[in-house]
């Protein structure tokens, strides 16, 4: 007779992904397309609303076109930069997901507490909430 050591858990490993995630600032709907290559090259790059559209953000910048802004002294504020931390503490962070529903982490960052709902099944991201945003995951 022997035991074996089972577990109904599975280490969630945050890999390369590309994800649409929206989510409402002052009542205005954003929406863009959240890249994650690794926890040093995490980019946002905004589709909606369309008079913002193809700004790219990085946690210390802000790109269009052939401009470069430095945003670090205002970071802490922006929606964008709370999101790509959390993403990024993520990365860093030892997770273990149930097999099937869903299973929600909390954490925190410089700028934010925040939980993040997964889909265990799918073994996503399906939402993150901190106090002022939600941001959606499509």
């Amino acid at each position: 007779f022997s035991l074996c050591a089972c577990t109904a858990e599975k280490e969630f490993v945050l890999g390369e992904f590309c994800r649409n995630v929206s989510f409402t600032m002052d009542e205005v709907p954003v929406k863009g397309e959240l890249n994650f290559k690794n926890k040093d090259n995490i980019t946002f790059t905004i589709i909606e609303p369309e008079n913002l559209k193809d700004i790219t953000f990085t946690e210390s910048q802000i790109n269009k076109d052939d401009i470069t802004i430095s945003y670090s002294k205002l970071k802490d504020n922006s929606p964008v930069y709370i999101l790509l931390s959390v993403v990024r503490n993520l990365s860093e962070s030892g997770i273990y997901l149930p097999m099937n529903d869903e299973f929600t982490f909390t954490g925190e960052t410089d700028s934010a507490e925040y939980k993040v709902i997964f889909d265990c099944e799918k073994e996503e991201i399906k939402r993150i909430e901190t106090e002022k945003f939600i941001y959606n995951f499509e």
